[in-house]
């Protein structure tokens, strides 16, 4: 039931699913006496999520209906599945149920603030910003014996099966076999394996091999990775690596290799190796973006209001929506009209209009950047850069 979240999961909970929309954050423990506070927690918040689903008009029938799939978690004598769910929990809970969606339960790294949001639209900015602070990564790892995609972040790689990636060198030649090429076969490199390689001389046919062999390699990672900001790590030699770059379109590919052999290497071994690597792209990204930030404030394609904005990003022009944590813009948006009215808090009647903004960027494929609430950037908390 538990899972813990992607970019892919938010760009879900973008969608459309019809109001109202609750979503339940709370912070959880993995051990000690607190634990059993948790469940009454999640309780709190089912109660508090049903009054305000009540002050929406939905009627009491419908609201028990929504969350009878959470009873169980929050009662003393639950059954043992409920209790098996709260030993393990990380730092905090994501919930998101709608009546028009299958509800979605995410479980998280790090603590969050409590809180129960009815609006419109999913309440993603907490959920978007525990996947930016999870630090998550893709690692490749490329022999001519074999290929090996993982997704990483601070705590580890998990390994992934992509369908069309090769699993090794031999595997691409050998497709070119069947597609009716000449090949023969010779001994390679000293104590690898006869492989079978086109004819022509062995300098030759190495460049033609490994060119193809890390074309087959790029392909499906670039249609894998399509739309993501997430660093990719690429573990082999430094030949190898030389071919990958070429073939590679991917925006936010880690300029060194971890160079080398790693055939042997389990996925804890390579995640020593990557790590530093990630935590210093990821760093340098975030400052590039506050450096463009920068650049374009004084321009008509940076823009820091949040009334301009949403509008913007309803037309699909912002490029980067850059967002201070911490620091909600309650009030609505009218669509039609395309105005915004504030409100000092949250509500039955209005949202965080930072939400909405992200939302609409993410929908249009733009990029949300949480900036930590330390850095000041903007009055409001919000800026964004726009396509044109």
């Amino acid at each position: 039931m538990l899972n813990t979240p992607k970019m892919d999961d938010v760009r879900e909970l973008c969608s459309d699913g019809g109001e109202p929309c609750v979503s339940i954050y709370l912070p959880t423990h993995e051990k000690g006496p607190q634990t059993r506070e948790d469940p009454i927690r999640l309780k709190n918040c089912v109660t508090e999520a049903s009054k305000q689903l009540a002050d929406w008009g939905m009627p009491g029938g419908e609201i028990r209906l929504l969350f009878q799939p959470f009873e169980d978690l929050y009662r003393s004598d639950g059954p043992a599945e409920a209790q098996e769910f709260w030993r393990h929990q990380g730092g905090g809970l994501a919930i998101f149920v709608s009546p028009n969606q299958e509800h979605r339960v995410f479980s998280l790294p790090d603590g969050v603030q409590e809180q129960t949001i009815i609006a419109p639209r999913f309440h993603v900015l907490p959920l978007l910003g525990a996947i930016q602070h999870d630090r998550q990564f893709c690692l490749l790892d490329v022999s001519q014996n074999q290929v090996r995609l993982f997704e990483g972040s601070r705590t580890g790689l998990t390994a992934v099966e992509l369908d069309d990636l090769p699993g090794s060198l031999i595997e691409v030649i050998n497709g070119h076999q069947q597609k009716g090429f000449a090949l023969h076969s010779f001994g390679g490199q000293p104590g690898a394996k006869d492989q079978a390689v086109p004819h022509g001389h062995y300098e030759h046919d190495r460049h033609a091999e490994y060119k193809e062999f890390l074309k087959a390699v790029a392909q499906p990672l670039n249609d894998y990775l399509y739309n993501s900001h997430k660093p990719l790590v690429f573990a082999g030699v430094d030949e190898l690596f030389s071919y990958f770059r070429k073939e590679c379109d991917y925006p936010h590919l880690i300029s060194e290799p971890i160079s080398g052999n790693h055939d042997e290497m389990n996925p804890a071994q390579l995640h020593t190796l990557a790590w530093p690597m990630v935590e210093k792209q990821i760093e340098e990204d975030e400052q590039l973006v506050l450096d463009r930030w920068g650049e374009a404030r004084t321009s008509p394609a940076g823009k820091e209001s949040i009334a301009e904005i949403l509008i913007a990003a309803q037309d699909g022009r912002v490029e980067t929506l850059l967002l201070q944590e911490g620091h909600p813009i309650w009030g609505t948006f009218d669509e039609e009209q395309r105005a915004i009215s504030k409100a000092e808090e949250n509500g039955a009647s209005n949202y965080d209009l930072c939400n909405v903004a992200a939302l609409k960027t993410l929908r249009a494929d733009g990029e949300v950047r949480l900036i930590d609430g330390d850095q000041s950037f903007s009055k409001e908390g919000v800026a964004a850069i726009f396509r044109y």
